[in-house]
């Protein structure tokens, strides 16, 4: 006379947990690949933000600094140290330091600069040869602001699966800036 079993066989547990196990790792892929994607949208997000702030800087002031030296250093225009005191993120973009700073970006640290090839008071572009170019005449491809490792740096620093995002100076996204992106590209 056969007794009948009341419950699972042990393999027949083990292939509902290796099932289980192979769709917990396909949602997790899944997950992770959904939250880059959602920090490389805020990233441009806020790279566009940026943009129209130090536009609207540069409009409201005539494109001349009060003092008339050369464009500020970025630590005065997104202030690290002092979030409060950043002229563009304080009173032109009107949003936190924290809100706006890269996703991928080290604690403390905002992640975008300035393109140093953009140099003078008043937006304009300085040449290889030492010419000015007015800003209204530089072209479209120019990138305007970057990804970077830390304030201070000019180096561009790769986050979003190894590219780094930049804006021209008329607010077209680049998703894989270079280098040789930053130079004047009216030379």
């Amino acid at each position: 006379m056969k007794i009948k079993q009341k419950g699972f066989t042990l393999i027949e547990l083990l292939v509902v947990v290796m099932i289980l196990i192979i769709l917990i790792a396909i949602i997790s892929v899944a997950v992770t690949g959904a939250l880059q994607k959602a920090k490389r949208a805020n990233c441009a997000v806020n790279l566009k933000e940026l943009h129209k702030s130090v536009l609207l800087f540069a409009f409201d002031t005539e494109r001349k600094l009060k003092d008339g030296n050369d464009l500020p250093k970025d630590t005065e225009f997104f202030n690290h140290a002092d979030p409060d005191k950043g002229v563009i993120l304080k009173d032109y973009a009107g949003v936190t330091f924290e809100r706006i700073r890269c996703p991928i970006a080290s604690a403390g640290e905002l992640g975008y600069a300035i393109n140093p090839n953009i140099r003078n008071a008043s937006f304009e572009a300085v040449d290889k040869s030492g010419a000015v170019i007015p800003f209204e005449e530089l072209r479209e491809d120019n990138i305007l602001i970057y990804e970077v490792p830390s304030h201070g740096s000019t180096s561009i620093d790769q986050r979003h699966n190894n590219v780094a995002f930049g804006i021209t100076i008329y607010g077209t996204l680049d998703y894989d800036v270079i280098a040789t992106d930053l130079e004047n590209k009216n030379t």
